[in-house]
């Protein structure tokens, strides 16, 4: 590297050298946990990465978490669902719900990352109880 007369002992980014130019810099960052999603990702036809290089993905960062669900819809080529949500909530139920308040919101190509909960509630549990002893 040749120093220049006009760069010797000068900081690159200093007023001087910039001129009338300037710049702002706006940084933020924060942790990211893996996978990068926790329910469910959706994956539009056409998306950047395939079904099958997702799923090999996120098969190496959490063996046995999520299962890949191939889909029947003009736009959305398959899901990830996290194996949890497939215990408390019927496939078939889950599906629906997607395919009504979800899958008209998805454009070919995307990746769409769900946060869903599902919380299990009981109304009317009825029994017997056996008798006290006093």
């Amino acid at each position: 590297m040749h120093p220049s007369s006009e760069s010797e002992g000068r900081n690159p980014v200093s007023p001087e050298r910039t001129g009338s130019i300037g710049y702002t810099v706006s940084l933020e960052f924060e942790t990211v946990s893996l996978p990068p999603f926790r329910d469910i990702l959706v994956l539009a036809k056409k998306c950047p990465v395939g079904m099958t290089g997702i799923s090999t993905c996120m098969g190496l960062m959490t063996p046995d978490g999520y299962e890949l669900v191939e889909v029947e819809d003009p736009v959305v080529e398959a899901l990830l669902i996290h194996k949890q949500i497939i215990k408390r909530l019927p496939l078939s139920t889950l599906l629906d719900i997607l395919r009504v308040r979800v899958f008209p919101h998805i454009s070919r190509g995307e990746i769409v990352r769900i946060n869903l909960q599902v919380r299990i509630h009981h109304d009317r549990i009825e029994g017997t109880l056996p008798p006290h002893d006093h």
